[in-house]
């Protein structure tokens, strides 16, 4: 039980990691939000999962550097909404994964891989916004497979909206 706790902190603390690091503590209420959907391609169930990072104004910064901050944030904010919605599956054989805490031995190294796995499928950049848009994918096939578990539940049908690190 211990190692789950410490497994859990340590996930928490990476992407808090993350997200401070790429913006100041003061603006990070500011980068937009976390959108949640799903959708089928090809028969296959997948959940996109889109992040957004604006470009801040920050006369001690290139150009060029601002918009590299901002899609850093907008790639952790898309990864952050996939591990979120992730916790909350329940998988066949009551075996869940909540609070943080995997409840399952066996399926601790998987998960790890699949979290540091979460790549963008797509980057775009939106002028007229000033803003950095970026959506990972998870292919449901491929979560059992890294699981060892049939998902049995999904998260909520539609959109989940998310202003900010603290919703």
């Amino acid at each position: 039980m211990k190692k789950f706790v410490l497994f859990g902190i340590a996930v928490a603390i990476l992407v808090m990691m993350v997200v401070s690091c790429t913006a100041p503590k003061s603006q990070v209420g500011l980068f937009g939000g976390l959108k949640y959907g799903a959708g089928t391609a090809h028969g296959t169930d997948f959940w996109d999962f889109v992040g957004y990072g604006p470009v801040l104004d920050d006369p001690n910064k290139s150009e060029a550097l601002k918009k590299l901050e901002a899609l850093d944030v907008a790639t952790a904010y898309a990864q952050l909404a996939a591990v979120e919605a992730i916790w909350g599956f329940e998988l066949e054989g009551n075996v869940t994964v909540k609070n943080y805490a995997l409840q399952n031995k066996e399926v601790e190294k998987n998960v790890n891989a699949f979290v540091k796995g979460l790549m963008p499928i797509k980057k775009e950049f939106a002028p007229e916004d000033n803003v950095w848009v970026v959506t990972v994918r998870v292919y449901k096939k491929d979560l059992e497979k890294l699981l060892g578990k049939t998902i049995i539940t999904a998260p909520a049908n539609g959109v989940v909206e998310k202003k900010g690190p603290d919703d």
